[in-house]
């Protein structure tokens, strides 16, 4: 816990500006999001394995919900050899 010495007149400009810093620090991080500056991360082997497999088993199998079809990349992840690495 902090304690904050002064008169409340200087207690409450701390306050406000600490108010002021969030409420910027906010902005900056919605416009991050909104202008997609944002910079994204590689994707992990089993991520472009899903990319690849799901498409062709939604094709085997196009009337199997999308859970069951993850299952099913998941066991054949595991399967293969890099799935199969600790």
């Amino acid at each position: 816990m902090v304690k904050i010495e002064g008169s409340i007149e200087e207690i409450r400009e701390l306050i406000g500006d600490v108010k002021r810093t969030v409420k910027r620090a906010k902005k900056v991080s919605k416009q991050t999001i909104t202008t997609g500056k944002k910079v994204k991360r590689k994707l992990t082997d089993y991520q472009r394995f899903l990319k690849r497999e799901l498409p062709k088993l939604k094709k085997k199998f196009p009337r199997t919900p999308q859970p069951s079809l993850m299952k099913k990349a998941a066991k054949m992840w595991k399967a293969s050899k890099r799935g199969g690495k600790k």
